[in-house]
């Protein structure tokens, strides 16, 4: 008899596109067996927000349709300004305890309305000092209306919602190797994100107001990979130093230069940008190396096989989620 072999959906919901990798797992090895990018109405999402609730879940459905996936388990993503995280020191307790008290601690520092979040922590370490012993607690919460619209989409869809994640832990299991410290940066296309990580616990997020949108109209292309950093230094220097005064501006908050900047996105296509965000920052640019051992079915050109490392890297870091 043959065993039927369990499968997850990451949905990536961008401003301009929908990504979808389905990945299952045989003999401890991650196989991508399908994927599928289409663009949407520029008016359904913006930077993060979802906008049409309804428009999106019959999109996604008439999609799951024809790739096969109505009723397979779905992990999608808050981003933008619709999350918020934070380290926390308590108290030592236990987890339950955790919760609670930062449910009412978040009441002092949250940018989101407590009434408005859903929230979860984990506890990261347990610190000891003096005889006093506290433990270091991760806290990210994220808006209540926007997990609400993202079961309406999976549920018009015919899709089972199984996990709302983050960006920042979606990009770390694509990494297959230990970093202390380092940080990823994804050029997306309305907004950027910028975050630092320690030993895969995010210690900083920022949203950068930097889009690659405005590049397709200004140069006139159809792809990213048609233009180079130095096309648009020569037409718009200001949009590429706004984004390097962002990321400098970060770097120093976190006060530990990271080991290794990743970049993923539909901006990591735009040639030489690593090398330029490499020279300039003077950290080295790395590969999401974990790309090396998962088996690519649904891949048979190297161009295909390069959009896992662009537009397609947070939806397979989700898809990653249910086989890890």
């Amino acid at each position: 008899m043959v065993v039927p072999t369990k499968s997850f959906v990451g949905l990536d919901i961008g401003s301009r596109q929908l990504k979808i990798v389905e990945v299952s797992i045989k003999k401890n090895t991650p196989i991508v067996v399908q994927h599928f990018v289409t663009n949407i109405s520029e008016m359904a999402v913006n930077a993060g927000t979802i906008l049409n609730t309804q428009y999106l879940g019959e999109k996604l459905g008439e999609i799951s349709k024809d790739i096969n996936i109505k009723g397979k388990k779905v992990i999608t993503q808050v981003y933008g300004k619709q999350v918020f995280s934070k380290i926390l020191v308590m108290p030592y307790m236990n987890k339950k305890e955790i919760k609670k008290a930062a449910g009412y601690m978040a009441a002092t520092f949250s940018p989101i309305p407590i009434n408005n979040t859903y929230y979860d922590v984990h506890p990261i370490r347990v610190i000891e000092s003096e005889n006093v012993k506290k433990v270091e607690v991760f806290y990210v919460a994220a808006k209540r209306d926007q997990i609400d619209a993202l079961k309406n989409i999976c549920k018009i869809a015919g899709l089972k919602l199984a996990a709302v994640d983050i960006e920042p832990l979606a990009v770390n299991r694509l990494l297959n190797e230990d970093i202390e410290f380092y940080a990823y940066l994804n050029i997306g296309s309305s907004c950027s994100t910028f975050a630092l990580l320690s030993e895969g616990i995010p210690l900083f997020i920022r949203n950068i107001p930097f889009g690659v949108s405005t590049l397709y109209e200004n140069f006139n292309i159809d792809e990213l990979s048609q233009l180079s950093i130095n096309d648009i230094l020569l037409q718009d220097p200001d949009l590429i130093r706004s984004l390097l005064l962002e990321l400098q501006y970060s770097i120093d908050f976190a006060e530990t230069k990271p080991e290794i900047l990743y970049i993923v996105g539909g901006g990591a296509k735009i040639r030489d940008v690593s090398m330029f965000l490499e020279n300039y920052l003077s950290i080295k640019i790395g590969n999401l190396n974990m790309l090396e051992s998962l088996a690519l079915k649904s891949v048979d050109n190297s161009n295909e096989k390069d959009k896992f490392k662009s537009d397609l890297a947070i939806a397979l870091g989700l898809a990653m989620r249910g086989v890890s």
